[in-house]
């Protein structure tokens, strides 16, 4: 059976810098030396530099205070091989967005609503969350389409929100 790279991703609700990275590859390749991991910018830069993970780093890996922001990223994993097997696949690219400060802000703002019950009745208020929301779905319904740029602008909007906070949330 043919070697197929494969991972998943997920962002620590309890930890929103960092990203986890797990392999969920079928098949087998015995002669896979290392796998390398790329997280792309819009722009085609590298957020850090490649990260470099061997076999024998396990299937997970936590890549911890990467995110300062929330960013849309096109993570690659590459698995080198010494000897690639035909009609195997060793690179998977993917468009993931990673939304953990906008949803942790807007969990502030639910925190700031049951504290002060009026706000709900703040028009300015509850059209300045809903505006968040729609920003951070936005982010991912452009993911769902692979669209990086949609989905980075989209998140780039509800970053002005949060860094108005006062302007938008008093």
């Amino acid at each position: 059976m043919p070697f197929n790279g494969a991972y998943t991703s997920s962002q620590p609700p309890n930890d929103i810098a960092s990203v986890i990275i797990t392999d969920v590859s079928t098949g087998s390749d015995p002669n896979i030396t290392n796998r390398q991991i790329s997280l792309l910018k819009t722009d085609g830069s590298l957020l850090i530099p490649v990260v470099n993970w061997p076999p024998s780093g396990g299937s997970t890996i936590t890549l911890t205070a990467i995110l300062d922001k929330d960013y849309s990223l096109n993570v690659v994993v590459n698995w080198i091989s010494s000897s690639p097997i035909g009609g195997s696949t060793y690179t998977q690219s993917k468009i993931i967005t990673f939304s953990g400060y906008s949803n942790t802000f807007n969990y502030t703002l639910i925190q700031k609503m049951s504290s002060n019950p009026l706000l709900v009745t703040d028009n300015n208020f509850i059209y300045n969350q809903m505006k968040l929301i729609v920003f951070i779905d936005d982010s991912f319904q452009a993911t769902v389409y692979g669209d990086q740029v949609s989905a980075q602008n989209a998140l780039n909007r509800a970053k002005v929100l949060i860094d108005n906070a006062n302007k938008y949330f008093s």
